[in-house]
C-alpha cells in the first residue's frame, strides 16, 4: 500500500509506511530543513521519492511518476538515485552541451597561449609539484 504525507508544500512522498527516523536522516543528509525536502544549488526543493524497496516492487509506478517529474530513490535513509523521463534527460543533456559550448566560446574569444607561453606555464606548474 502506498501512503502519502505532505510536509508543508506541494510535496508528496511515496513510501510503504512512515518511518520518521529514516526521513529525518534523509533530510539531514541532503541539508534540508524539513523531512522530504532535498537540497539544491538554489536551496531546498520539493521532490517526490521512493524507497529503494518500493522502487523495486513498484517499478511501473516509479516510471509513470518519473514521466511527470524527477523522482528521488532513497536507500537506508540516503539519496542514491534520481529517475527522470527520457525527455527530461535530453533537456538536461542539451543544457549541459550549451553550457560547455558557451565556455568554449568564451575561451576561444580570450585567445590561445603561444608555444613559449605554454612551455613557461608547464614549467611553473611542474616546479610547484617539486
Amino acid at each position: 500500500m502506498i501512503n502519502s504525507r505532505a510536509t508543508g508544500s506541494a510535496w508528496v512522498g511515496l513510501h510503504s509506511g512512515y518511518q520518521p527516523g529514516v526521513w529525518r536522516r534523509l533530510a539531514e543528509a541532503v541539508g534540508a530543513q524539513d523531512v522530504g525536502l532535498t537540497a539544491s544549488a538554489r536551496g531546498a526543493v520539493a521532490m517526490k521519492y521512493f524507497t529503494a524497496n518500493d522502487a523495486k516492487n513498484q517499478f511501473g509506478r516509479l516510471l509513470d511518476q518519473s514521466r511527470a517529474e524527477p523522482v528521488l530513490v532513497v536507500k537506508h535513509g540516503r539519496p542514491v538515485a534520481v529517475v527522470l523521463s527520457y525527455e527530461e534527460y535530453e533537456r538536461v543533456e542539451e543544457l549541459e552541451r550549451a553550457y560547455w559550448a558557451a565556455k568554449a566560446g568564451a575561451a576561444d574569444a580570450e585567445g590561445y597561449l603561444g608555444a613559449a607561453e605554454t612551455e613557461a606555464l608547464i614549467d611553473r606548474r611542474l616546479a610547484l609539484r617539486d
